[in-house]
C-alpha cells in the first residue's frame, strides 16, 4: 500500500497557504504532517495531522502540492531550549527601533548555540517576564503581522521566517519565542543573526503527540 504521509515544505516566508473545505485560507508551517486523500478538479486534498489545524481537510493546486508536500520528515524527539535570566538593563538602546527600553535580558541556548534575548521590555502595562520553570513549546499557530518584523530584515538582510513565532504553553499561550527588539513577556531573540538557526532547530522537531515541538527550560 502506498505511503500517503507527506510533510509541508514551506516557502521562504515559513508559511504555506492552503484552502479548507469552506475555501478559507489555512496557514501551515514547515514540517506539518498531512495524509493525502484524493485529487479532484485540479486540486490535491489532504488531512492535516498535527498542529493547530489538526483534523482539518485542506487542498492545494496539484502543481503546488507536487512542490510543497514532500517526504522529508521532522526529527521525532524534543527540541530543548534553555533560557537563563541575566541582568535588567536600564535605557537599552535599539538602533533598529531608534528607541530606549528597560529589558530583562536573558541567554538562550539550543543545539550547542547561544543567543541573546529579552524576556520583557515594557513595564507597568500588564506584561512580565516568564517565570522560572519548564514549559512546552507549541507548533507555530499562524503568521504574525509583517509590520512587527519587516524593518528587522532591513537591518539583518538574511533574516527569514520572522513571521513564524513559536507559542509557549503557559496561561493563554500568548507568549512566544520570536525575533525582535520589543518583548511583551515573550522570549524575544534580539540577537537577530541567531534567529534563523533557532527557527531551523525548532521547526524540524516534533514531540510525541500532535501539538508540540519541544521544551523551554527557564532558570535563574
Amino acid at each position: 500500500m502506498a505511503d500517503l504521509t507527506r510533510y509541508v515544505k514551506a516557502p521562504t516566508s515559513g508559511w504555506l497557504l492552503a484552502l479548507n473545505e469552506q475555501e478559507e485560507k489555512v496557514s501551515l508551517c514547515a514540517y506539518t504532517k498531512v495524509r493525502l486523500l484524493r485529487q479532484m478538479t485540479g486540486r490535491t486534498y489532504f488531512k492535516v495531522l498535527d498542529g493547530p489545524h489538526y483534523g482539518v481537510t485542506a487542498s492545494l493546486k496539484n502543481e503546488n502540492a507536487n512542490v510543497y508536500l514532500g517526504q522529508d520528515a521532522p526529527t521525532r524527539n524534543d527540541a530543548i531550549v534553555r533560557v537563563k535570566y541575566k541582568e535588567l538593563i536600564k535605557n537599552w538602546y535599539s538602533p533598529i527601533k531608534d528607541e530606549y527600553s528597560d529589558p530583562q535580558m536573558a541567554e538562550v541556548t539550543f543545539d550547542g548555540l547561544t543567543a541573546k534575548a529579552m524576556l520583557n521590555s515594557e513595564w507597568g502595562t500588564g506584561f512580565s517576564p516568564i517565570p522560572i520553570g519548564t514549559y512546552k513549546i507549541l507548533i507555530p499557530d499562524s503568521p504574525h503581522q509583517a509590520d512587527f518584523t519587516n524593518y528587522y530584515r532591513e537591518h539583518e538582510p538574511g533574516l527569514r521566517s520572522d513571521q513564524v513565532w513559536f507559542p509557549i504553553e503557559y496561561g493563554n499561550n500568548s507568549r512566544y519565542i520570536h525575533p525582535g527588539h520589543l518583548s511583551h513577556g515573550c522570549v524575544t531573540i534580539h540577537e537577530l543573526s541567531k534567529w534563523n538557526a533557532l527557527y531551523d532547530y525548532l521547526i524540524k522537531h516534533r514531540m510525541a503527540g500532535q501539538q508540540h515541538v519541544g521544551k523551554l527550560i527557564v532558570s535563574p
